[in-house]
């Protein structure tokens, strides 16, 4: 082999590894779980920390991808990996089938839409597998997602709230076929955060439509997520008001909190309005370029925070 070629080797296998790294956690790639739903195999993939003992109940987080992503890319784009190591919490990253997530599956908006993805029994299934395979606390089960990942959250929001005890949701608005089927006495502490600048889910809302045009139902509005939710778990009018502190004042983002607490059944709502965020995950890998960016937002550490989750 001539230097040249050597060298171009070289290059191409530098290029691999840094555009195809696998996800990291002591840079160890996660093992992807496959999973017949129903006769439809369905896949997750999973990062069990180092430390986890199966006679110690660990902390269990459900992470959604957003639309076009998978279980490897969520794990990027949040870290949670790293953090889980530190904490001794097990992370799933469920993958959507065509990279996307039928958060409205079984409800009558969607009876028209096809093909139809049953992901409510895929969650299902995925907790009794990660139940049974593993040593999981049924007070410490959490789900977050991110875009359309957020809307599978909220939906699972409703549809677990006797398995899920907190799920989070950034960057997506509720839509009316979750709200209008979700059950009454569904109550899960929520942490809810969203950009005033997202031009792909609206701070004020939107209609829904299907590939070919026709109307689905609609994303309510920011605000209005908020309050489904302070009625769902209902929630008195009190809040807490607080702007967070401001990390890099030069990006021209600041975030301010409002903290709903005594909820039926001690349950909280927590909502992050990032003022001149857009359509992203505060702080993600795709906010940090330049390498020296300081978030004001960081949603990987306040979903954390908001889980309880600490590291030693």
């Amino acid at each position: 082999m001539s230097t040249r070629q050597f060298a171009i080797l070289l290059v191409l296998c530098l290029l691999f590894n840094l555009t195809d790294r696998p996800v990291r956690a002591q840079d160890d790639p996660m093992p992807q779980i496959t999973l017949d739903v129903d006769g439809v195999e369905r896949t997750y993939r999973l990062f069990v920390p180092s430390t986890y003992d199966p006679n110690t109940p660990a902390p269990l987080v459900i992470a959604f991808h957003g639309a076009g992503g998978d279980g490897a890319s969520m794990a990027r784009l949040t870290t949670f990996n790293t953090l889980a190591e530190s904490a001794g919490v097990i992370v799933a990253y469920p993958e959507g089938l065509l990279a996307y997530w039928d958060y409205g599956v079984g409800t009558p908006e969607w009876t028209e839409q096809s093909p139809i993805h049953d992901e409510i029994s895929f969650i299902s299934d995925m907790l009794d597998q990660l139940t049974n395979d593993y040593t999981i606390d049924p007070t410490q089960i959490y789900a977050v997602g991110f875009s359309n990942g957020a809307r599978m959250a909220f939906r699972v929001g409703c549809e677990f709230s006797d398995r899920f005890s907190k799920i989070a949701a950034v960057s997506a608005t509720i839509s009316t076929e979750v709200t209008e089927n979700c059950p009454t006495d569904a109550r899960v502490s929520v942490l809810y955060m969203h950009g005033t600048g997202d031009d792909v889910t609206p701070w004020a809302g939107k209609p829904l439509y299907d590939e070919g045009g026709r109307l689905i139902s609609y994303a309510l509005s920011a605000p209005d997520t908020v309050n489904f939710w302070l009625e769902q778990n209902g929630c008195p009018a009190d809040t807490t008001m607080l702007d967070m502190p401001d990390a890099n004042p030069a990006d021209e983002i600041s975030v301010r909190q409002a903290k709903f607490e005594g909820c039926e059944g001690g349950h909280e709502v927590v909502f992050y309005a990032v003022i001149g965020g857009s359509h992203a995950w505060e702080g993600g890998i795709f906010n940090l370029m330049p390498s020296d960016y300081a978030p004001s937002a960081s949603a990987t550490d306040y979903v954390w925070a908001f889980f309880g989750l600490e590291g030693e």
